[in-house]
Order: structure tokens, then sequence, then C-alpha cells
């Protein structure tokens, strides 16, 4: 049971929502959001960008069961979920993003969406993309992360 399996009505009012993952059908919170379950968020606030360290710079444990809450300006879902999620049913990941240069809001929806898992080093995998963002991920990215490994301060996984 995920996100998408929840009425949107019911989703609205009450945001936070427990989804079972496969692996012994484990009760994990998350954010929904019309349909999609919110796996990140980090959201500096006007010309104060994040601290660094505060927001993301983290330790791979950290990643591995997420951490911040749903309420908070960073947030990550954590990798062992995601395994757990996306290999129990076939999902797409859907970027938003804000531009900060007009505040205008762009997307990316990717059709296909997988982590590995811890022993692969929670590899992720996306498929084509469409949206007004371009391909932020992918082969067509700045960075493409397609195909590569999860990367800590603490654990430098290679391939």
């Amino acid at each position: 049971m995920d996100c998408s399996e929840i009425d949107y009505w019911f989703q609205r009012r009450e945001p936070v929502q427990i989804i079972y993952l496969a692996e012994g059908r484990r009760p994990v919170k998350t954010f929904c959001d019309e349909g999609w379950n919110v796996i990140m968020r980090n959201i500096p606030y006007g010309d104060k960008p994040l601290d660094w360290e505060e927001g993301v710079d983290r330790q791979w444990e950290h990643y591995k069961y997420g951490f911040g809450t749903f309420e908070s300006d960073v947030f990550w879902f954590g990798n062992e979920y995601l395994y757990q999620l996306t290999n129990q049913a076939d999902y797409q990941l859907r970027i938003d993003m804000i531009q900060t240069a007009d505040d205008g809001k762009v997307f990316t929806e990717y059709a296909f969406f997988r982590v590995a898992s811890e022993g692969e080093g929670y590899q992720l995998a996306v498929g084509d993309n469409m949206g007004t963002a371009g391909d932020v991920l992918g082969v067509h990215s700045p960075v493409p992360l397609d195909r590569q490994r999860f990367l800590t301060i603490d654990a430098i996984r290679t391939q």
C-alpha cells in the first residue's frame, strides 16, 4: 500500500499517512501529496540558503532510514524505505522545483523509478522523462545520476 491507493480528499485533510512496505508489510509513516509519496524536501527561504551540514551533508545511516520531519524544510524518506517501496511495484518519480530567479515552478516526471538494495549501494534507476524541467537525473543532465550508487560523506561507494 502507498499514497496512490489512499483517497485524494483524505490525503488533503491528513497528508501524513501510514503505508506498508513489501518486506514484512512494515508500516512506515509517509507524507502524501495528491497520490505521490513525498520522498525529499529541501527548501531554502528567500536569500537564505540551506545550511549544507544542517541540511543534506549527512552520513550513510542518516540516509538509510531518513531524517527530518514532514513539516521541516529538510526531509529525506530513507534509502531503505525507497528500496522496499520501489521494489514492490512499478513506480514513477516526479520532481517539483522552484526556479529562484523568477519563483517559477518547473517539474520533471520519470516513467520508471527504482532504488536498488543497500548491497548494491542504493543504485538509482530512472526511465524516460517528460516535463518543463528537462532531464535532471538521467544521461542528459549536467551530473547524470541514473545508474549511479548513492554517496555520502562517510561512505564513498564505488561502482
